[in-house]
């Protein structure tokens, strides 16, 4: 049986959020409001993307913070209901009062085949491992760092010689379909969700300016 459209907020401001929300908006996904940086104050986001005439000419409320774990933002985001919240990308940790906040549960993304790969640059760190193959991993958000259960993956070739930022690229485009299928299992009732295997987990550290 198909479930009634559940409500979802989505969370994000760079390039790979625009992707995936665009995807979702294209799906017919009940965004209710997208969690994003105010316009002017996004210092240090070097993939920022202004997601506020999307939301506008897509009846989506937009819930500006600089600190999602915020007591405003919280209530803000309590307010709306949710059902699921879906992190489209986002660099701040989640802290346990919001991931209790949807009915459901909060569903983070990272684009390495978990739990190998967990941690920071993953994308930079693709590359440098000469990584042939790569994937996009949704799952389930706890307190741990990328330590949740898998509800999504979705594998893709690495192009030989390729550049972070088109290898970027190909991450949003599989990151906008993971979140559609796994929408789609949503609706269908069709949610598998598999613990990680710690004994396969790897952790990369993070890049620095001179690392480049």
């Amino acid at each position: 049986e198909k479930l009634d459209k559940p409500r979802v907020i989505c969370v994000g401001a760079n390039i790979e959020s625009d992707v995936a929300l665009r995807g979702l908006i294209k799906n017919r996904v009940n965004v209710v409001s997208l969690v994003t940086l105010p316009s002017k104050e996004f210092d240090g986001v070097s993939d920022y993307v202004d997601l506020h005439p999307l939301c506008h000419s897509n009846a989506i409320k937009a819930i500006d913070t600089k600190d999602i774990n915020s007591v405003k933002t919280c209530m803000q985001i309590k307010n709306e209901n949710p059902d699921y919240i879906f992190v489209l990308g986002w660099s701040q940790i989640f802290k346990e009062e919001l991931l209790n906040i949807p009915n459901e549960f909060v569903i983070g993304s990272h684009p390495s085949p978990l739990p190998e790969g967990r941690g920071r640059a993953p994308v930079p760190w693709t590359i440098i491992q000469e990584k042939k193959k790569s994937a996009v991993t949704l799952f389930k958000m706890n307190k741990g760092v990328d330590s949740g259960e898998i509800l999504v993956q979705k594998y893709f070739d690495v192009p030989n010689n390729i550049y972070a930022f088109e290898l970027y690229n190909i991450v949003a485009y599989n990151l906008c379909n993971a979140f559609c299928e796994l929408y789609d299992n949503i609706i269908s009732n069709n949610v598998e969700l598999k613990v990680q295997d710690l004994k396969k987990s790897t952790y990369r550290g993070k890049r620095t300016v001179g690392d480049g």
